[in-house]
């Protein structure tokens, strides 16, 4: 888990340091050409690592999802939840607006949890503090 958190940081770390490195170059850039250039190499550089970055985030999405019993859609059943990368990796990952759905369910399904459990302990904690307060007296 940490690990993924630390992969995470370096991957946003380096996607950061690849952008300022290229908008620094952006400014020097006198023809088309060069610009063109510029943003292939960008995409090139850039690409792989947000490819990581998105797979990480929908790994731990999934595992979430696993763990509350929500049914994530695979991406031969529901392809447009799924995203594929361009032409410099070939994976999938989950995209921004079904990663925010699953989560949403993620959240309703550890809210009734804790809920379930709340409903289970009121009970048994109010009686015993009923009896307490029996033997007080």
């Amino acid at each position: 888990m940490f690990d993924d958190w630390r992969k995470l940081r370096r991957l946003k770390k380096e996607i950061r340091e690849i952008r300022e490195h290229h908008e620094q170059r952006l400014r020097d850039v006198e023809t088309d050409d060069e610009l063109k250039a510029l943003m292939e190499e960008s995409g090139a550089k850039i690409s792989p690592l947000e490819c990581e970055r998105q797979t990480l985030i929908s790994d731990k999405v999934r595992a979430d999802a696993a763990k509350f019993g929500v049914h994530v859609p695979s991406s031969s059943e529901s392809p447009e939840t799924w995203k594929k990368t361009g032409r410099y990796t070939p994976n999938t990952y989950l995209t921004s607006q079904s990663r925010a759905r699953l989560t949403r369910e993620i959240s309703e399904a550890r809210f009734l949890y804790w809920e379930r459990w709340a409903r289970l302990l009121v009970p048994i904690l109010s009686l015993m503090v009923a009896i307490v307060a029996l033997l007080k007296k």
